[in-house]
């Protein structure tokens, strides 16, 4: 009696562990699922802000080119030429900053289906490296006379 308990205990407590089990994977899949879901969204809205972006910059192109011409046939004042390439100059920054993250986006959604290797976490602020990438090389061995 006392040994069918005993084994019925451990046969309760081996279902249990299992369970815990499937339900540690199933939240490990809705994570990934998560993660994925968001990449890929935040992938699609950088692609469209790159594509505003790039249709304002051929807009503030096109507006410094006459901003110039009319300066240049003395219609236009210095003042217009200087806010309109401050206009190009911002929009070239968002479309750099637009693209940057968009890289970033991308890299997540690659990092979340496995396709960036083993590392951890994001990268070390300021580090460019890929997780994978070999070290730097050494310096230079000092030679002694």
């Amino acid at each position: 009696m006392y040994l069918q308990r005993c084994r019925r205990s451990r046969l309760r407590a081996a279902d249990a562990r299992w369970r815990a089990g499937q339900l540690a994977a199933e939240k490990q899949r809705d994570e990934v699922l998560r993660q994925v879901c968001e990449g890929w969204n935040r992938v699609q809205s950088m692609t469209d802000q790159i594509a505003i972006t790039r249709q304002g910059l051929v807009a503030a192109e096109e507006a410094y080119s006459l901003a110039l011409a009319r300066k240049e046939f003395g219609v236009g004042v210095v003042l217009e030429t200087i806010q309109a390439e401050q206009e190009l100059t911002r929009l070239r920054g968002d479309l750099v900053r637009a693209v940057g993250d968009f890289n970033r986006a991308q890299c997540l959604v690659w990092r979340s289906v496995g396709g960036l290797g083993q590392h951890e976490g994001p990268l070390p602020k300021g580090s460019a490296q890929h997780p994978n990438a070999p070290p730097p090389p050494a310096p230079p061995a000092k030679t002694v006379r």
